[in-house]
């Protein structure tokens, strides 16, 4: 409705080749042709619509008048205000971005270029897809995408240096795995298992290398003709026109280069320089200090590596090292304490509970991934911040089935989150746990180590 031909299109209006339909003789209305926020803002009143329908209309009318007035109020709503509205927000956007870009001596590209880690870090990156979109609606081009791009290669070159120099072999694997991915275009991975792990000195590295070749494609005013592909699909954006395509190649190779030659200079963590234990101390038989150093699920269910899990922070070993629990039971699952200790955290909403245990360590119980947008629907709290609980105290409760409803995952995560304490955290449940079960084994590192053979243990 809001594209329809019948309507003048807004961006003739705008040039002065159409004029508008002009309501009441004083409300102008035009179509929404390659507007994406009015596409959006439209989805949602048309959601809330629709729900406010289906609980007020009788079930015998339901089917059939509800679509209708949803569909029919939605479009008198957009049509007649918020559309226009929302159409000149947007036009102010792109004027905004557009003076960005275009600032003098490459500044414009530098900003860009230096923001768009930040804004992938904290996942509101994807609101530039509608920028770019009007982009290319208005002008053919997209030149925003070419800014945000260099992100993905000097990520490469961060990866890539850090693999090289790393003797840990858990770090080579990680920063081989995040290359790998980066190469199509999937970031978290590096982003989450190299950038931020490490005392953040790969992110300013990140950072300031996709600044700069942001900065040089600005004043090369290399631009693309299209969106969506990233690292080495990027270049198909650019083979419309040979000089675009050359210089995009130069800049985005060159950028790999200064990330990687920075990397080695000044990023490359203490961590990874050090070897995995030999095989030796890995088979020490270790004299914790610690009195009861075992976490017990607080679910039961099926377990699941933590890096198996589809948050890449989680998965990455940000929040800690851990394993992730499927509760088992379809509907109600009850939630127990893992240790005994002072509760530290309880969600407002139920999603997570943050355990100090008597012996110092730090369990975080996180119910599954992104549940906190449920605002606490599926969730009970039997307990609150600052309680002290015993081993297999009752926390609160998760409805498995009103997550998955809602199009969630309801894997629970149990993470230690001070693992840097710790000389082993290893995983002592088999495929299947029960609640109170042993879940983890947790060894401290100010501990005495004796010596053995393998062929002795």
């Amino acid at each position: 409705m809001l594209v329809s031909p019948i309507l003048p299109n807004a961006y003739s209006v705008a040039d002065g080749s159409a004029k508008a339909i002009m309501l009441f003789g004083w409300l102008p209305v035009v179509g929404s042709q390659g507007s994406v926020l009015t596409a959006l803002v439209a989805g949602f009143i048309g959601a809330k619509l629709e729900l406010f329908f289906r609980r007020h209309m009788p079930n015998v009318l339901e089917q059939i008048l509800t679509p209708f007035l949803t569909m029919l109020v939605t479009f008198a709503i957009m049509i007649l205000g918020v559309g226009p509205l929302v159409h000149a927000i947007e036009n102010g956007m792109l004027v905004g971005v557009q003076a960005v870009i275009h600032l003098p001596f490459g500044i414009g590209g530098f900003l860009i270029g230096a923001a768009y880690p930040l804004m992938v870090l904290i996942g509101i990156h994807q609101t530039m897809i509608a920028i770019e979109t009007s982009l290319l609606a208005s002008t053919g081009l997209n030149p925003l995408i070419t800014l945000e791009a260099m992100y993905g290669f000097a990520n490469l070159g961060v990866a890539l240096a850090i693999f090289l120099r790393a003797r840990s072999g858990k770090a080579k694997a990680t920063s081989m795995g995040a290359f790998t991915s980066q190469l199509f275009g999937v970031s978290e991975p590096t982003l989450f298992g190299v950038l931020i792990r490490y005392n953040f000195r790969p992110l300013i590295v990140t950072v300031l290398t996709s600044g700069l070749g942001a900065a040089v494609l600005s004043i090369l005013n290399v631009s693309a003709n299209s969106y969506g592909l990233a690292v080495v699909p990027s270049y198909l954006m650019y083979i419309y026109n040979g000089h675009a395509l050359l210089w995009y190649t130069i800049v985005s190779l060159g950028t790999i280069v200064v990330a990687f030659v920075a990397t080695n200079a000044f990023a490359i963590p203490k961590e990874v320089l050090a070897p995995d234990r030999d095989v030796e101390t890995a088979n020490a038989v270790i004299s914790s200090t610690v009195s009861d150093n075992k976490v017990y699920a607080p679910v039961s269910g099926e377990t699941l590596a933590l890096n198996k899990v589809s948050d890449p922070v989680f998965a990455s070993g940000m929040m800690g090292d851990g394993l992730a629990i499927k509760p088992e039971n379809a509907g109600v699952n009850k939630i127990y304490a893992p240790q005994s200790g002072t509760l530290s955290v309880v969600a407002d909403t139920g999603h997570a509970y943050g355990l100090n245990s008597d012996d110092g360590m730090e369990i975080l119980v996180h119910l599954g991934i992104d549940t906190v947008n449920l605002h606490g629907a599926p969730f009970t709290v039997a307990v609150k911040a600052g309680q002290h609980v015993n081993k297999g105290d009752l926390l609160g409760t998760m409805d498995r089935a009103a997550i998955e409803k809602a199009g969630l995952d309801p894997t629970t995560m149990v993470l230690i989150t001070n693992s840097k304490a710790y000389a082993r955290i290893e995983p002592v449940a088999d495929t299947t746990v029960e609640a109170g079960a042993d879940l983890l084994a947790v060894q401290r590192e100010d501990v005495k180590v004796e010596s053995v053979s393998p062929a002795s243990l």
